[in-house]
């Protein structure tokens, strides 16, 4: 090594010196500089996942009074076990009946036409004939539709009686 160091000439020997330097300075970089630049990057995406998951938590907090107050007015209509089939049927069509008594209207017909189960919810349909004025008939509908038990009229055929 030293032979070949002292053949060379001074401008050599700058650019020797110069290369070596470049050599270690690149062996440097790649060593340390390059993986703990990667790492600070990789460190810097993941806290700016985190901040906008904070971001997103912190919208769901402002609403979080309001989410409470929505859940105490629907959590009646919340169940945790699913009664039986029968008991369901009796209830809503003994519902059904004192809605029409309420609204003095007579009930000729009360039964299931229908039950449609989706991922959250059950639906329940039943076809009714009843008979009533027209005002006592209006005043049940919209008592069915306005109540607190989530029923709804969706079809509604009216045909006169025949006179005697």
């Amino acid at each position: 090594m030293q032979g070949f160091f002292s053949k060379l000439s001074p401008q050599e020997k700058k650019i020797f010196y110069i290369a070596v330097i470049v050599i270690v300075l690149v062996a440097f970089d790649r060593l340390f500089l390059g993986p703990i630049t990667d790492k600070l990057k990789s460190i810097d995406a993941e806290a700016l996942l985190k901040e906008n998951v904070i971001k997103r938590d912190t919208r769901f907090l402002v609403y979080e009074d309001r989410i409470n107050l929505e859940y105490k007015v629907f959590s009646k209509y919340f169940t945790k076990e699913l009664a039986e089939e029968d008991i369901i049927k009796r209830d809503f069509l003994g519902k059904i009946e004192q809605l029409a008594n309420n609204s003095s209207v007579s009930l000729a017909k009360n039964s299931f036409s229908n039950i449609q189960k989706h991922k959250s919810t059950i639906e329940y349909y039943t076809n009714l004939e009843c008979t009533g004025t027209l005002e006592n008939m209006l005043n049940f509908i919209y008592t069915i539709n306005s109540g607190d038990d989530l029923l709804k009229v969706t079809t509604f055929n009216m045909s006169a009686k025949r006179g005697a």
